[in-house]
Parts: structure tokens; C-alpha cells; sequence
């Protein structure tokens, strides 16, 4: 017995400085990918800093499409709407807001800014710091707004964003347009589930900002 142990041990010494094998209490080998994603690629790339965002979304006083963005804005603030809650024959039943009171343009900025790091560029908060080729991004909110549909069995709960961003360094310009959308069906409209549908639309709306700065030809390799 204790020359198959011998045997064994001796066995698997040769491959862990053979192949390099990492061996750990778990008896899993770690996932190297587990760190914060970034294109190493673009580690070298210029700083960006936000200019400006501005909330240009256009609301409607009634309408009997959902997805167009109803409000009344002498009673709302429109900062923080994102949605109105409609029963099943489309009576209003409350206002659908960000958590925790945040802003949309807070929400947005926060967006840009995982993306922007995502993609390895540094986004500078401090004005003093720019410099010649820091590329100034002023980004407009274009739409922002939550709803449902009835189905057949469940309602399907949708969230849409869509932002215009503008690019510019020196006398260069580049705009971007950016969207994300989510969509989760479920039986009943609960606030979770309306935070669900946002959650995969910021998602998105991540991703699709991280495509387009990749193909920048003013950010460029």
C-alpha cells in the first residue's frame, strides 16, 4: 500500500512542474478570468472626462401606447421618473423611480463610467487634470422609460435606454449612439420585477457603450 501511495504522490509531482498545474484546497483549478474585466488592449488609451449630461427626454401628456413616455411634468420630477404602472386596462397606478432616489442622469453617468473603465480608458472627476488629449464627452439622455404589455399568461415588463454621446478632442468631433434594452415577463408587475427589466438594460446599455468607444477612431488604437 505504501508503495502505490509513494507511486502516486511521486506522480502527481510530475505534473505540477511539468504542466504547470495549480492545485488548491478546493481541488479546483482557479479561474484567472475572475478579476474585473478590461481590454488590456486599450489599457494605453486616452483619458475621457463627462463634460456635461443632460436629460432631453420628451414626454407626452396622455397617450394609449405604454412605451411612449407619459408625464405630467408640473407634478413630477422628470429627473427621476423612469416608468408609470398601468393596470390591465391602462389606468395610471403609481410612478416608477430609480432606487435609493437616484437620478437618471446619476444612473447614466455611472453607466458610462463602468464602461469606460471596462474598455481601459481612465475617466478623470477632476476638471484640473485634463489635458490636451483628454477627449470631453457630453452625453444626452435621450430615453429613458419603463412599461409593460399584457400577454397571453404573463405581462411583459420592458426597459429602453438610449443616449447620444459626443466626443471631442481639439477640433475633432465623433458621436455615438448608444442604446440598451431588457425585457422580463412575469405574472405580475412587482417594483422587483420592473428593476429587473433596468438591470438588463444597463447591462446592455454597458456593452453597447464599450463597442462603440472600442471603434472610436477618436479614442482609435
Amino acid at each position: 500500500m505504501k508503495g502505490i501511495l509513494f507511486y502516486f504522490m511521486m506522480l502527481l509531482s510530475t505534473c505540477a512542474l511539468i504542466t504547470g498545474c495549480a492545485i488548491s484546497d478546493s481541488g479546483e483549478t482557479p479561474n484567472t478570468n475572475e478579476t474585473v474585466f478590461q481590454d488590456n488592449l486599450q489599457s494605453q488609451k486616452k483619458t475621457i472626462y463627462i463634460s456635461s449630461i443632460t436629460d432631453v427626454r420628451k414626454f407626452q401628456e396622455k397617450s394609449e401606447d405604454r412605451s411612449i413616455p407619459v408625464l405630467d411634468v408640473t407634478k413630477y420630477d422628470k429627473s427621476k421618473v423612469i416608468g408609470k404602472k398601468r393596470s390591465s386596462i391602462g389606468l395610471s397606478i403609481g410612478t416608477l423611480y430609480l432606487d435609493d432616489n437616484q437620478t437618471v442622469t446619476d444612473f447614466i453617468k455611472e453607466s458610462f463610467i463602468k464602461a469606460a473603465k471596462q474598455s481601459g480608458y481612465t475617466v478623470i472627476q477632476n476638471k484640473a487634470k485634463i489635458d490636451e488629449n483628454t477627449v470631453r464627452a457630453d452625453i444626452q439622455i435621450v430615453r429613458f422609460w419603463t412599461w409593460h404589455s399584457n400577454g397571453v399568461w404573463d405581462i411583459d415588463i420592458k426597459a429602453e435606454i438610449e443616449n447620444t454621446i459626443t466626443l471631442k478632442n481639439n477640433d475633432k468631433t465623433e458621436k455615438l449612439k448608444v442604446k440598451g434594452s431588457g425585457i422580463v415577463e412575469k405574472p405580475i408587475g412587482t417594483d422587483k420585477a420592473y428593476n429587473a427589466a433596468v438591470d438588463t438594460a444597463r447591462d446592455n446599455l454597458v456593452k453597447d457603450i464599450r463597442s462603440k468607444l472600442r471603434k472610436s477612431t477618436m479614442l482609435g488604437k
